[in-house]
C-alpha cells in the first residue's frame, strides 16, 4: 500500500519547483553588506569601497549614489523615506537628508570599524557599535555621536533598540564566547554577559529583540556552523540550535514569522516564533550578509559579489504544472527510473559552458546529498544516485545551471 500511494503521487506530479527567492541585477559586483527597504518598492543598500545603491522600483533597476568617500560600509539604516545614516571601517558616520540624493559625515567620536546601526521607535535615539568594544549613542537623529565606550578587545556586530529606552548589542568577547551588551537609558550605560552556542564559542553578527525581553541572534559558530539562539529574559539565559552553515543576518517579518541568513546562499525561515526552522532556497551560492522584511510576503537579502535577492511571496516554492519548459543553458533534465529503489540515473545536457550544482533535498528542503558543485562545459551529464542509507519517500533533486533552476520529484519505495 506505501508503494502504491508513493507511486501515484510521483504520478500526479507534473511540473518543476522554483525558489522564490530571484537573483537581481545589482550592476556591480562589489560585496554588499547591509539592505535596508522603506517599503516595497524603495530601498537601499552599502558595501565595499563606498558603495550606496538606491531603487524606487522594488529592485528592478538600482543606482548609485555618491557617497563621497571609498571606505567599506558596513551598515545602512533610513528612519523615514528621506533620512538615512550609514556607517563603516575608520568610524565613518555619515548621514543624508534627503533620500540618499546627498551624504554628509558626522563625527563618530572613535576611528574604529563601525558595523551597524540601529534607531528604536523615536527618529532621535539611536546607537551604533563597532571594533574595539566600541558603543555609541545618539540623541538627536545621528548628526552628534557619544562614545559610550570603547578601547577593548572585544567586538560588537550588531545593535538593536527594541523599546523607546532599551537597547541591546551582540558581538564576541576576548576568549571568543557571544557577548551581550544591554542599556536601559539609551544607550549611554550598558551591561555585558557572555554565553556559550551550545557549548560552542562563537560570535554573535546579528541581534534583534522583538520587546525588551524577548528576543534572537544569529551566529557564526567557531567550526563554520551557524546558530539561531533565542531569550526571553532579555538575555540572561540562551536557548541554541545549530544549522550547517554560519549565519549573518535575521529579520521578522510579523510576530511569528522570521528569516535568518548566511553563508553559502542559506536561508532558514520560521513560522512559529523561532521554534523551529526549515531551510529555503535562494538559488545562490554566495554568503548573505543582510536580510530585510517590509511585510509578511516582500524580502530582499544583499551578499558577496554584488548578490541583492528577493521574494514576493515569503520564500514560498512554486511549482509549474509545466515539463516542457526550456532554459538558458540546459534542454534536458530527466531521472529514471523512478520511483525507484535504491538507485536513480539522473541525466541532464548543457548548451553551453556554466555554473552548475546538482543537489538532493528531502521534504523539509534540507540538503542531504550534493552530486555535482563545478563548472562544466557543453555536453550530456550521467549521475547515479545510490539511496540504500536513506529512507523511502520523496525526494527532489534541484539542479541549478548558472542563475536558473530545475527540479525533478524523485519517489524512493522502500
Amino acid at each position: 500500500m506505501r508503494k502504491l500511494i508513493l507511486l501515484l503521487l510521483s504520478m500526479c506530479y507534473c511540473g518543476s519547483i522554483y525558489p522564490q527567492w530571484h537573483l537581481l541585477n545589482s550592476q556591480t559586483s562589489s560585496d554588499l553588506n547591509s539592505i535596508d527597504m522603506i517599503n516595497a518598492s524603495t530601498g537601499f543598500a552599502a558595501g565595499a569601497g563606498g558603495l550606496i545603491l538606491k531603487t524606487t522600483n522594488a529592485g528592478t533597476n538600482w543606482s548609485v549614489l555618491n557617497s563621497q568617500t571609498s571606505q567599506d560600509l558596513n551598515s545602512i539604516c533610513f528612519v523615514d523615506a528621506d533620512k538615512g545614516l550609514v556607517c563603516g571601517n575608520n568610524g565613518l558616520m555619515m548621514i543624508t537628508t534627503n533620500g540618499g540624493n546627498s551624504w554628509s559625515q558626522v563625527s563618530s567620536g572613535v576611528t574604529d570599524n563601525l558595523y551597524s546601526i540601529a534607531f528604536g521607535i523615536s527618529p532621535f535615539n539611536g546607537v551604533s557599535c563597532g571594533s574595539s568594544g566600541t558603543l555609541l549613542f545618539t540623541s538627536d537623529g545621528g548628526a552628534n555621536w557619544t562614545v559610550s565606550q570603547n578601547g577593548f578587545l572585544s567586538t560588537f556586530y550588531s545593535v538593536d533598540k527594541p523599546t523607546p529606552f532599551t537597547a541591546y548589542a551582540g558581538g564576541v568577547n576576548t576568549i571568543f564566547q557571544p557577548l551581550l551588551a544591554r542599556s536601559s537609558d539609551n544607550g549611554a550605560n550598558w551591561n555585558y554577559s557572555s554565553f556559550y552556542l551550545n557549548g560552542n564559542e562563537g560570535s554573535v553578527r546579528d541581534i534583534v529583540f522583538k520587546e525588551q525581553s524577548v528576543g534572537f541572534a544569529v551566529s557564526n559558530v567557531w567550526d563554520g556552523q551557524g546558530a539561531i539562539s533565542h531569550t526571553s529574559n532579555g538575555g540572561i539565559n540562551w536557548a541554541t540550535q545549530l544549522y550547517p552553515h554560519a549565519l549573518n543576518s535575521l529579520d521578522f517579518a510579523n510576530s511569528n514569522v522570521a528569516y535568518a541568513v548566511g553563508y553559502s546562499g542559506y536561508i532558514l525561515k520560521t513560522t512559529d516564533n523561532g521554534d523551529s526552522w526549515i531551510q529555503q532556497s535562494a538559488s545562490v551560492s554566495t554568503v548573505l550578509k543582510s536580510v530585510d522584511f517590509v511585510d509578511s510576503v516582500n524580502g530582499f537579502a544583499c551578499g558577496m559579489s554584488g548578490t541583492i535577492i528577493k521574494t514576493t511571496n515569503g520564500g514560498i516554492t512554486f511549482v509549474s504544472n509545466s515539463q516542457n519548459e526550456s532554459a538558458s543553458g540546459f534542454v534536458i533534465f530527466r531521472g529514471f527510473p523512478n520511483p525507484f529503489n535504491p538507485l536513480i540515473r539522473i541525466e541532464y545536457e548543457l548548451e553551453s559552458q556554466s555554473n552548475v550544482s546538482l543537489n538532493i533535498y528531502d521534504m523539509l528542503g534540507r540538503e542531504v546529498r550534493v552530486i555535482e558543485n563545478a563548472v562544466q562545459i557543453k555536453g550530456e551529464y550521467k549521475y547515479e544516485w545510490d539511496a540504500s542509507d536513506f529512507p523511502g519517500g520523496i525526494y527532489f533533486c534541484r539542479l541549478f545551471i548558472n542563475d536558473y533552476s530545475r527540479t525533478l520529484k524523485l519517489v524512493l519505495t522502500k
